[in-house]
């Protein structure tokens, strides 16, 4: 049922929901980043595979802090092999951290989504589709 759909978390400050973002050193760790997927979704990394797919750097207007900045995106595709019951679910909170799966379609229709994250849909779905 989620095979097309990507897992996205509400960020209270933003007022949006995004994809998950990790800051990471220059030299890409995966186990990191299976490791903070494991605790933020409360599975076993055993069941989290991951993969590096590409870098850019994009800038952006950030709205919290009024300027422009330039962002290193490195994207990474998560897959997940086994779903808690609470994931199963379209929409759930873990950790009061509210999460959503999304087919890129409907983040597109997000007019929010759009505006404040248009730049990493779109290098979202040209690297994964």
């Amino acid at each position: 049922d989620f095979a097309n759909r990507f897992l996205l978390y509400y960020d209270n400050a933003w007022k949006c929901w995004f994809f998950f973002s990790f800051h990471t050193e220059e030299y890409q760790n995966e186990e990191q980043l299976i490791q903070r997927l494991s605790n933020s979704l409360k599975i076993e990394k055993d069941y989290i595979k991951i993969r590096y797919i590409s870098d850019r750097l994009q800038p952006k207007y950030s709205e919290r802090d009024h300027q422009n900045k330039v962002y290193q995106h490195s994207l990474y595709q998560g897959v997940v092999n086994q779903f808690s019951d609470e994931m199963k679910q379209l929409e759930f909170t873990i950790d009061g951290v509210r999460y959503k799966w999304f087919t890129i379609s409907e983040m597109e229709a997000d007019s929010n989504i759009m505006k404040k994250n248009a730049d990493v849909i779109s290098f979202v779905k040209e690297k994964i589709g």
